[in-house]
């Protein structure tokens, strides 16, 4: 019996962590919905660029799904989206998988990940490293008329 007991404690606290870690993925997947603009990106070969409020590129998701609008038009770029993690602690970090159905059919498919922040109405995208060819996207966040019209 006295075998049984750290067992018997230890598979709540078990549960327990689990049912807590896919709650703040959830959150975090929650978070990400709604439109956000481009603001800045920097890395890659391309010089960095800035770009003013209104410039119609505009990254969208909603509970499921993700599609890129620049202007007024849909790109190629859409399809589903997952939230996951990768570190523990300090170095924790939250990914997010852009499947397209082609190349990313499910999480952790994608080669070079993306690992993102959300701070206010800032949403950052660290793409591979920035060190070679990676990128920093910098979306704000902006009302749009049809997912938030309630």
């Amino acid at each position: 019996m006295k075998k049984l007991y750290p067992l018997i404690i230890l598979l709540p606290l078990l549960i327990t962590s689990s049912s807590c870690k896919k709650d703040k993925l959830a959150a975090l997947e929650q978070s990400l919905v709604g439109s956000w603009e481009i603001r800045h990106v920097t890395g890659g070969l391309n010089p960095d660029r800035t770009s003013s409020a209104g410039n119609g590129n505009v990254l969208q998701f909603t509970d499921t799904d993700y599609v890129y609008i620049v202007g007024t038009k849909v790109t190629a770029y859409t399809g589903t989206y997952c939230v996951g993690e990768t570190g523990s602690g300090r170095d924790k970090e939250y990914t997010l998988s852009l499947l397209d159905g082609v190349f990313y059919k499910k999480c952790g498919d994608d080669i070079m990940p993306k690992v993102f922040e959300i701070k206010g109405n800032r949403l950052t995208i660290y793409t591979g490293s920035v060190n070679f060819d990676g990128t920093i996207e910098t979306y704000e966040r902006v009302k749009d008329p049809v997912l938030e019209a309630n």
